[in-house]
């Protein structure tokens, strides 16, 4: 399977913006209490953001009747929608284990969105020479 060069892209990005609120274990929490602004907070692992963005890119109008959110990794139509091999791609770091990590595990091993969007371009969308 060959990677969407444009639409990992488009992840890595997402990673560096603002957007989005880091959480650990879950795809997306959403607090129940909207708090004093009358919005209610979302959280997203770095999945999670994988997802949103394949969402808000196209993954709908591909596959309307995609249940995303019930599972701790990549929906496989979100994975294919990238041109990943897997539901949990392997990021070519080691984070002191010995093997390689995979975006789930760096996400809750502790790494930044921003130190995984690094790591996603590294692997990803480095020039080829």
């Amino acid at each position: 399977m060959t990677v969407n060069k444009d639409r990992v892209e488009l992840f890595a990005a997402a990673l560096e913006s603002d957007r989005f609120k880091q959480c650990k274990g879950q795809l997306k929490i959403r607090s129940q209490w909207p708090g004093p602004t009358g919005i209610a907070k979302e959280f997203h692992c770095a999945l999670g953001v994988a997802t949103q963005v394949a969402l808000d890119n196209g993954l709908w109008e591909e596959s309307p009747w995609v249940d995303v959110w019930s599972r701790g990794d990549l929906n496989p139509a979100v994975a294919e929608w990238y041109g990943w091999g897997g539901t949990n791609p392997y990021l070519g770091i080691d984070l002191g284990s010995g093997e390689e990590e995979n975006i789930a595990s760096a996400n809750d091993f502790g790494l930044s969105f921003w130190q995984i969007a690094q790591a996603v371009r590294a692997k990803w969308l480095k020039d080829e020479g």
